[in-house]
């Protein structure tokens, strides 16, 4: 050894909590956001996930609430930190439309219809509405009737 090894373990802090962990990271990563684009600039960040506080309160105004499976788990695994997130006081959430992760079983559009417009309702009245993760997501790959009614709910949203 060349006598540094020492030194390293002499900086390192074992008691770095979760919490602290957490809250160093995204406020760094929101203060340089705001520094580089301006005071506009907003971070997509968790909320909650497996009824941990992920992101501090104070910097998370849209938060996702993780990569759920695109079944009705993972549906109901979504609302639950939804509603766990305006519990413990985040301003706005909102999940991936029809699950992160697709459902092999649900066929090639990795979802099924009626979850996927299961998923878009909870969406439109949700802070924001997204389409995002694994698979086709746009409501036109199922059919006209999905891009009608997907639709109607973009327009309540808005």
């Amino acid at each position: 050894a060349d006598g540094t090894d020492p030194y390293i373990i002499e900086v390192l802090d074992p008691r770095v909590t979760w919490e602290r962990y957490r809250t160093a990271y995204y406020n760094d990563t929101f203060q340089i956001l705001r520094r580089l684009v301006g005071p506009d600039a907003l971070i997509m960040s968790r909320p909650v996930d497996s009824d941990l506080d992920y992101s501090p309160r104070d910097i998370v105004f849209m938060g996702w609430v993780g990569d759920e499976d695109g079944t009705y788990n993972g549906l109901k695994t979504a609302l639950r930190y939804m509603l766990e997130s305006g519990r413990r006081g985040y301003v706005g959430f909102g999940s991936d439309i029809g699950g992160y992760r697709t459902d092999p079983k649900a066929g090639t559009l990795g979802r099924t219809k009626e979850l996927f417009l299961r998923w878009t309702a909870i969406g439109a009245l949700s802070s924001f509405m997204e389409n995002g993760g694994g698979g086709e997501h746009l409501p036109w790959n199922f059919d006209n009737e999905t891009t009608d009614i997907y639709r109607s709910w973009v327009n309540l949203h808005y």
